[in-house]
This record gives structure tokens, sequence and C-alpha cells, in this order.
């Protein structure tokens, strides 16, 4: 255990309180424990269970800044003593929502607390699962909910190249199921923000999704199109100026397959978008020979 927190008062009260148990990355038992909960790439990591061992807590904070001194350690200390005056537990915040899946406040809850643990993508998971043995309208209900955590998910849409296809579909079903729903503007703005513009060429790939919305949902998805085109208009004038990794950017999202592969067939390909932009583009560019 850190030599700092051990010394800790705040650290010592705190373990009258609950049981405690803090790893830090380099701990021997900490991979098996993190695989358990689903935390990765954080120094330290604090779980605190009540007396039925049951989550009350559990908890991803950095290292404290300095580590050698008493404030820090009482800092990140306190970071976690704060989630002892919670009532309910994580499980019994998941049996709740059991009983009431469609309930929004409880979804957002439960996402929060899963936030803290590294796992913002498991409610929306959760509300997938249940919308396929659900009546139509909580199935409505509950692929809404998902959709609106996984759009948000930033750390999703980041390493899943295939995120952005499923923002699209999902979001038409959506907009099919309930045409008139009041979210339906809300859906097509995220369908387009979240969805559309991570792909290559977003003209082509929006042209294809207007085709298949109902006439009120295509206008709205007409009037994103048309904004974000002005928008890149006006970047593009402004190429000479631009660094090389931003014209590449725009390039692929106005469907330039030569610029895109000149620039993302040498480069750290570390964004998931960029591998999907470049297979597209190569895949493209062999259509045509």
């Amino acid at each position: 255990m850190e030599a700092g927190l051990a010394s800790s008062a705040v650290f010592r009260d705190l373990c009258k309180r609950a049981v405690v148990a803090v790893l830090r990355s380099t701990d021997p038992y900490q991979l098996e424990l993190r695989k358990e909960v689903g935390l990765v790439g954080t120094r330290f990591l604090a779980i605190l269970f009540d007396a039925r061992g049951e989550t009350l807590a559990c908890g991803v904070y950095p290292a404290p800044r300095p580590v050698r001194t008493a404030d820090a350690h009482d800092t990140f200390v306190d970071e976690i003593g704060r989630r002892l005056s919670r009532a309910e537990t994580l499980q019994e915040l998941h049996r709740r929502w059991e009983k009431a899946m469609t309930d929004g406040e409880l979804i957002q809850s439960l996402a929060l607390r899963y936030l803290e643990i590294g796992q913002p993508h498991r409610v929306a998971e959760l509300c997938e699962a249940a919308s396929a043995k659900a009546s139509p309208g909580d199935r409505f209900e509950l692929r809404r909910q998902a959709y609106n955590l996984r759009v948000r998910d930033v750390a999703w849409t980041a390493k899943d190249s295939a995120a952005p296809e499923k923002i699209v579909r999902d979001g038409e079903w959506l907009l099919k199921e309930r045409p008139d729903h009041p979210d339906g503007p809300m859906v097509v703005s995220d369908l387009f923000n979240y969805g559309l513009c991570s792909m290559f060429d977003v003209p082509a790939k929006a042209a294809a999704v207007i085709q298949r919305l109902s006439a009120t949902h295509a206008d709205l998805l007409k009037k994103a199109l048309a904004e974000w085109k002005e928008s890149r208009e006006d970047e593009v004038r402004m190429f000479p100026k631009m660094d090389p990794a931003s014209r590449a950017h725009i390039g692929a999202q106005l469907g330039d397959a030569e610029r895109t592969i000149a620039y993302y067939t040498d480069s750290n390909l570390e964004d998931v978008r960029h591998l999907a932009w470049l297979n597209e583009a190569k895949a493209r560019l062999a259509a045509k020979k």
C-alpha cells in the first residue's frame, strides 16, 4: 500500500467505517481485481464494500499530486470517503432498476455509478439487452435511453470502428419506430453529429439516410447537412493555412480518397475512425480502376 496513505489520519478514520481496498497499478494482485470490476489505466483503485460485501463505491482516482504530502493523500482519501454517505449499493440500485427498467432517472443514476468505475457503456448494454424481451412500448423507451448513453460515450466511439454505423442505424430505427416522438429532432442531430460526421464522405452517407427517412426527419437532416457543407466550404478556403492533419480530416469527411490515402497511410492511426476512412478510400479508388 502507498506509505503515505497508511500514515494518513483521514485514511485510518475511513478504515474504521468501511472495508477499503486500495491498490496501485504495480501491485501484483491488482490485475485480476481490475478485470473483475472493469478498471484499467489508473494508478489507484479504491473499492468500498458494505457489510454484505456489496459495492458501496468503486473509485478510480488519479495519483495524489504531489504524492509525498499528507494533504494530497487526505484529499485523495476524501474523494473515497464522500461516497460513504450513500445509503444504496451499486447492486441495490441495479436491483431497483430491474423492477422499473424504463425509469429515466434510475437509468441516469445507474449510468453515473457505472461511469465511476470506468464502465459508462454498461448501462447502454443493459438497456439494449432488456429491450429484446420488452413490450413494444418499453422496447422503444429502453433503446432510446441506450441511444442517449451511447452517443455520448466518448470512450466507446473512440475505440470501436463500428460505432458511427451503429449510431446511424439505431437512430434510424428510433425515428422510424416513433416518427412523432418529441425527441425526434434530437435523435436527428445525434445521428448526424455523432454518426455521419465520423464517417468517410459525409455528404454521400447523409444522402442515403435522407432517402430512408420520413419527410419531416429528412428535412431536418437536409438542413443539418446544408449547414455542415457551408462550414466545410469555409474551412476548405482556409486549407493553405491549415496543418496537414486538419486538411486530411476535412478531406476524408468530404470523400477525398486521394488526400485521405496520402496522409493516413503513413500516420499513426490511434483514432479508429482514421483506419476506417483509409480502408474506405482505398476501396473507392480500387473500384474506379
